[in-house]
């Protein structure tokens, strides 16, 4: 941990009510990756969405929304959390992540057209087959790429997480956990499961991330709340988990509501499923759609805002550590002067950092009053 002596000036001087800086880091944040004790990743990737696309754009978009983000947060920190030092590593550093994108998802998109339309000819079977090879060799290089980049965090005694891209992002920040033997459960805030072997011919398609992940035996249990969009493919999948996949469906949610059971009460039954560390895998799409207007996948229904902050408080409040997290799937669409997408997901960043550090039990670097 950095020591308040050896913070640079910049960091002592710095005045949280000013306009967030852009030569500053995330939320104008002064903080570098060695000081910052909550450390991201950014992964501008979406060579296997299936809706609109624009993924690729998150971390920039999250990134610039987060400097109009005011940073007092009553009860947390003395209202202060940003003196823990929150970081994401410069956009620069996953330039190469960016690059294979845009080199992928082309190829991708003529698969998924094929495959839409049905293949009618011998060249088209050869151009799937040769797409599914080249897109699941080029996402293994990103797994590896994320895996080397949250190790080198965990070692340096960070809580990584990472900002997407699509969902089949984090699966790398998956692997380091179980390359250090990290035990731990999986709170999967989405509309969907997930849970698919393979979806258009990619068997690391953001529409199998789950599956992906459980078959890291460290991965004690993923709960997954909101889920209102899936296949009996992924339902005889967690008919078979033996109780490893708990899911929370919104349809039972809201009619357990309608009911008269309030939403504490249905938290404290989510948070009882939870191993005592627990990693976050946030989909923006969760959210009711109204509140993530840019992304591809909107689904009707989903939790509000308030509600999942909620279910977070609760995990943090009963002694549970938030071993890291994930923000995925933010996007503007086809629609650019659409920023609101961003917004939403860059004061989740804030929130959700604020109660990942309470959970730590993280000191402040600085005193700030």
């Amino acid at each position: 941990m950095a020591k308040i002596q050896k913070l640079r000036k910049e960091v002592k001087e710095f005045n949280p009510n000013a306009v967030g800086s852009t030569k500053n880091g995330i939320f104008g944040l002064p903080f570098n990756v060695e000081e910052a004790q909550i450390v991201g990743i950014s992964a501008p990737w979406g060579v296997t969405v299936s809706g609109e696309e624009g993924t690729q754009h998150g971390p920039k978009l999250i990134i610039d929304a987060s400097r109009n983000v005011d940073l007092y947060k009553a009860g947390l920190f003395g209202g202060h959390p940003w003196t823990v030092g929150f970081a994401v590593e410069p956009l620069s550093a996953s330039s190469i992540i960016s690059k294979m994108h845009h080199r992928l998802r082309p190829i991708a998109r003529k698969s998924i057209r094929i495959q839409t339309t049905g293949p009618k000819t011998a060249d088209d079977e050869a151009c799937l087959l040769n797409a599914s090879m080249v897109i699941d060799s080029e996402c293994e290089k990103l797994n590896y790429i994320i895996k080397r980049k949250t190790l080198n965090l965990i070692d340096n005694g960070k809580t990584p997480f990472l900002l997407g891209g699509d969902h089949g992002t984090p699966q790398g920040v998956h692997q380091a956990f179980k390359e250090r033997g990290i035990k731990y459960g999986v709170l999967w805030g989405d509309a969907h499961l997930d849970l698919r072997n393979a979806y258009e011919r990619n068997k690391y398609s953001h529409a199998s991330i789950m599956r992906n992940i459980l078959k890291y035996k460290n991965i004690e249990k993923v709960v997954a709340v909101g889920i209102r969009d899936y296949c009996a493919e992924e339902v005889k999948f967690i008919e078979h988990s033996r109780g490893r996949v708990v899911p929370f469906y919104n349809k039972d949610i809201q009619e357990n509501a309608f009911c008269g059971l309030t939403w504490e009460k249905q938290c404290l039954e989510i948070v009882r499923r939870l191993p005592m560390n627990v990693y976050l895998s946030l989909d923006i799409d969760g959210f009711e759609s109204w509140l993530c207007t840019g992304t591809g996948t909107k689904v009707p229904g989903g939790y509000t805002y308030d509600q999942l902050i909620f279910l977070i408080k609760k995990i943090a409040s009963t002694g549970r550590r938030i071993i890291g997290f994930d923000i995925v799937e933010v996007s503007q669409g086809e629609n650019k002067k659409d920023t609101f997408n961003a917004t939403v997901g860059a004061q989740l960043l804030y929130d959700v950092l604020a109660l990942t550090a309470q959970s730590n039990n993280l000191k402040p670097l600085l005193n700030y009053k």
